[in-house]
Order: structure tokens, then C-alpha cells, then sequence
């Protein structure tokens, strides 16, 4: 008997993004492999999104810088802060117990001993508070460090999403083919998810005939 011979899977390519159709590089009945490229468009529009999202993702880069550096010198004064902080108490210490050794020995009297001690006291609770002050504060850095570098990683996301939908300009086969046809020509507006061409796969057929 005669029939007729197709293929037994016919795959429809859409547009992923809207633009205009700049060239067509595959041509109709060509046997493609998976990935080759069909067709390009251009959408002057996302270009000009990418670039001022490009534009956002560097300003935000370089703010983090700076407040990063910020932050770290403040870190340091911290750090030096707290070093100072606990050697004036040490020595302060030192300095009480000298008073202390003074007044056993008899070379200090007993109200020496009192605004010494008082002083020791006061200076050791007040070290308590500024370090406990400091802590908070290089606490309070590292919150905002981890904030920034959050705002930071959404905004490098943000432009890495743009930058694959430039990529998606480019219309490729997904599956090895042949391209039966093209429906588009160039300068045609094309929109997102728009039917563009076809491509026959190869692999398998299936026969339609006529019995009498």
C-alpha cells in the first residue's frame, strides 16, 4: 500500500522573550542539532534595563566597599578602645593593691585606703559598662555588615536574571531536527511564548495510509 511517511514527534519553538526579529540564521528543511541557533531578536527596551541595572549592581558594589572599610576601621577603634579599657583597669588594680601593701605597712592612712578603693571600684564597674558597650557595638557592626552584603547578593541576582534573559534573544533548537519552517521574517514584532517555527524529529516515524 501507499502511504504517507512523517515523523513521529513535531516539536513548536516559541519566543522566551518579546522582541524583534533581527536575522534568521537557520534555514527551512536544515537538519539541526540541539542548540543550534535558529533565530536572534533584539529588545532595545532590556538592553536598556540590563544597563541601568548594571549601573544599580555597581553603585551598590562600591557602597559596600566603602562602608565595609567603614566599618572596619570602626572595628579596629573597637578593638583599641577595649585594649585601653582593660590595661587602665589592670593598672588601676595594680595601683590598689600597692595602696593596700601602703596602708598594712602603715605609710598610707585608713581614708587613703577608702578613695582608693572607691576609685578602684568605680573605675571597674565602669570598664564592665563600656566594654559591655563595645560589645554591643561590634555586634551591631556585624548585623549591618551581614545586611549589606544580603542587599548586596539580591542586587547581583537581580542582574544576573536580566542578563539570561538577554541570552534568550537568541532562539535555539532544543531538540536535534530538521527546522520544516520558519514563521517569522525579520522586523517582525515577536511576543513572549509566540509560536516561531518547527522542527520535525527524525528518530522515529509513523506511516498514514488508505486501506480499500
Amino acid at each position: 500500500v501507499e502511504g504517507v511517511i512523517q515523523p513521529i514527534l513535531t516539536i513548536k519553538v516559541n519566543a522566551r522573550e518579546a522582541g524583534s526579529v533581527e536575522r534568521i540564521i537557520g534555514e527551512e528543511g536544515s537538519l539541526l542539532r540541539q542548540g543550534d541557533t535558529i533565530l536572534v531578536m533584539e529588545n532595545p527596551d532590556l538592553l536598556r534595563s540590563i544597563e541601568d541595572q548594571r549601573d544599580d549592581w555597581e553603585k551598590q558594589l562600591i557602597t559596600y566597599r566603602e562602608k565595609e572599610i567603614e566599618m572596619e576601621q570602626k572595628s579596629l577603634n573597637l578593638q583599641q578602645q577595649a585594649l585601653q579599657t582593660d590595661y587602665d583597669l589592670n593598672r588601676l588594680r595594680k595601683s590598689f593593691a600597692l595602696d593596700k601593701e601602703e596602708y598594712r605597712m602603715g605609710i598610707k592612712s585608713k581614708a587613703q585606703l577608702e578613695v582608693a578603693r572607691d576609685e578602684y571600684e568605680y573605675k571597674k564597674k565602669s570598664t564592665a559598662l563600656q566594654l559591655e558597650g563595645l560589645q554591643h557595638d561590634s555586634t551591631v557592626t556585624v548585623i549591618r555588615k551581614e545586611l549589606m552584603q544580603g542587599d548586596l547578593e539580591r542586587e547581583k541576582k537581580k542582574f544576573a536574571r536580566a542578563c539570561e534573559r538577554l541570552d534568550k534573544l537568541v532562539v535555539r533548537a532544543p531538540v536535534k531536527g530538521q527546522l520544516s519552517f520558519v514563521k517569522v521574517t525579520p522586523g517582525q514584532q515577536v511576543g513572549p511564548n509566540e509560536s516561531i517555527a518547527e522542527i520535525k524529529v527524525l528518530d522515529q516515524f509513523k506511516i498514514h495510509t488508505s486501506l480499500s
